[in-house]
């Protein structure tokens, strides 16, 4: 059995496979396109955030 960990970080995505004594048996990242409008001001699509969700896990399928 193995356990999947999901960081959505500022930056990107990363997934984690963990099997059940806590070691890390695979992980995946992507990172995602920021936006600056104006200083000071940051945007995120929100849509590219479940698109790296989808990519990070899709990975270990394939």
């Amino acid at each position: 059995m193995f356990v999947a960990a999901l960081d959505l970080g500022t930056t990107g995505c990363r997934t984690f496979i963990f099997d059940m004594t806590g070691t890390i048996i695979s992980s995946a990242y992507q990172e995602w396109e920021s936006f600056y409008p104006v200083p000071s001001y940051v945007e995120q699509d929100a849509n590219s955030w479940w698109e790296s969700l989808k990519n990070t896990i899709e990975i270990f399928f394939n």
